[in-house]
């Protein structure tokens, strides 16, 4: 790259930064070297973006099942084919082609183009975000991993992956010790320590590892709104409290920042002022994914189970992996007296949380309710493999066994519920009658 070249290159990247992406992609029209042709392209597939994303009116209302597609990819896509055959060793022309894959939906052949990104440039770490958003199911993980080098981006991939499969004991553990023993002071392990336990429902630990990361960088957003939930679910309102004040401080037009508020009017109660901001948060990003199934709670509560049930299926289209949409629409079928449907969401819930007791224990109340009995024992029974569904499952499941007319198990159940509640009350069995 000449003098001339990499001026140009640098004005672009500028214009670029401030989003004028036209702009930038006419900038470097004539140059040929691979960085100024992954920038031109790039800064063309944005702008198209940019004049996508103004096509659409409103989130949620009559556009909201319409279809928009950026209308530069197709002529990208050549302008990318011609320059990967030029440039056989630039990951970065291989990332855009993978991303330009993801938007098509053709999901197979992006695995092929990030995975050979990643090798080529295993630092990008845009291009293994990419490539985690499309290995939806096990199988796909099992037939990418043999293709990856073992290094350590591809260690924060995995670790990254088993979080988002809510695979937090061993392997995440495994994945997460050699970047601990080089990255020891880093706020973005932290980040996702206080992660990996917030998804174990160990909340205690959670809060601990994001007191400290705010402690180390007070000006933070990044996952802040994880910490919200945390202070949400512990009812810590006065905590919760401060943290939104001082992220509004910070910046109130992030999507964090709305979502922290929007978590603190539910908390308060105030539910039409948490879905206003949950609303705020999706117009400021429309695939903000917990946006989208924290408001399907809120409508739950204000009772539109309409809303709730759009708002959970458009979560889902974003994330075919978050449990909570999936448990959200298995409740609002529940309630809606429409038990198939129910058993459906439940399932994949269940799929997903295998070792949630809750996920089972709705499960087994929903074939209850079908007067499936059997099934709803062998859910009842694996609920309590979780450890933490207490007294009233054993009491459920004892009541199921007598209903079925097998008395001395029944029995055992309840003798077994005694103990529990004397272990957690800390009281004499005459106390409970």
């Amino acid at each position: 790259m000449t003098y001339k070249e990499y001026d140009k290159f640098l004005f672009a990247r500028t214009l670029f930064d401030i989003r004028e992406f036209d702009r930038a992609s006419y900038t470097l029209n004539s140059l040929t070297h691979p960085k100024c042709i992954f920038l031109r392209l790039y800064s063309k597939f944005m702008a198209g973006e940019k004049r996508k994303d103004e096509e659409i009116v409103d989130i949620v209302g009559l556009n909201e099942n319409t279809y928009y597609m950026n209308k530069d990819i197709v002529e990208i896509e050549t302008d990318l084919i011609e320059g990967i055959k030029n440039n056989p060793d630039d990951g970065f022309l291989f990332y855009l082609y993978g991303v330009i894959c993801v938007k098509k939906n053709q999901k197979k052949k992006a695995i092929q183009l990030l995975t050979r990104s990643v090798k080529l440039y295993p630092y990008n770490w845009s291009a293994w975000l990419e490539l985690a958003s499309c290995l939806i199911t096990q199988e796909l993980i099992t037939s990418v991993l043999p293709e990856i080098e073992d290094n350590l981006m591809s260690r924060f991939f995995m670790t990254h992956l088993a979080l988002e499969y809510q695979n937090n004991n061993e392997n995440f553990e495994n994945y997460i010790k050699p970047c601990i023993e080089i990255f020891d002071d880093s706020n973005y392990i932290r980040s996702q320590l206080a992660l990996s336990n917030y998804h174990t429902r160990d909340f205690e630990e959670s809060e601990q590892y994001f007191d400290k990361i705010i402690k180390k960088d007070p000006y933070t957003l990044e996952n802040m709104d994880i910490f919200s939930h945390v202070l949400y679910v512990t009812e810590k309102a006065t905590k919760l409290s401060y943290l939104a004040h001082n992220c509004c401080m910070i910046d109130k037009y992030r999507q964090e920042t709305c979502c922290i508020i929007g978590n603190y009017y539910s908390l308060r109660g105030e539910h039409e002022k948490a879905v206003l901001y949950f609303q705020r948060a999706l117009k400021l990003n429309k695939n903000y994914l917990s946006a989208w199934t924290l408001m399907g709670h809120e409508y739950i509560e204000l009772k539109n189970t309409q809303a709730a049930i759009e708002a959970y299926r458009k979560a889902i289209d974003l994330s075919q992996r978050d449990y909570r949409a999936w448990y959200g629409l298995g409740q609002i079928y529940e309630v809606l007296r429409m038990p198939y449907y129910s058993l459906y969401y439940y399932q994949q819930a269940a799929s997903l949380r295998p070792y949630d007791s809750r996920m089972w224990v709705a499960l087994a109340q929903c074939y209850d309710y079908m007067d499936h009995k059997i099934e709803a024992v062998k859910c009842y029974k694996r609920a309590l493999i979780g450890g933490d569904s207490g007294p009233i499952v054993l009491i459920k499941l004892a009541n199921l066994y007598a209903k079925l007319g097998n008395n001395d198990t029944a029995a055992y159940y309840y003798r077994f519920s005694l103990l529990e509640y004397k272990k957690l009350n800390n009281v004499s069995f005459p106390s409970i009658f």
